[in-house]
């Protein structure tokens, strides 16, 4: 079998999840939960005949680097917001 690569990818916003369909040794990253399933369904479609076949293996996982961030992330932020503010206090 051929490798087969998603035509469609955004690098301008990354998404949190990534489509693997291990038996064409495929991975889509930095999707939407919305466009990996749009993904899976062409790749089924195309690829496999029939976008109700479940390749053994194929899944859509969340990237596990989006929720390490969050917390840190607003944290920064009510800082930045309370330095803002405090000289008018």
């Amino acid at each position: 079998m051929t490798n087969v690569r998603v035509l469609e990818e955004s690098y301008v916003f990354l998404g949190a999840y990534t489509y693997r369909c291990p038996p064409c040794q495929i991975t889509a990253r930095g999707l939407s939960k919305a466009e990996a399933r749009k993904t899976r369904t062409v790749h089924r479609r195309r690829v496999h005949g029939s976008p109700i076949v479940e390749p053994d293996g194929e899944a859509i996982t969340r990237a596990p680097y989006v929720d390490q961030w969050r917390g840190p992330a607003i944290a920064v932020a009510v800082f930045v917001v309370i330095m803002l503010l405090a000289p008018h206090l």
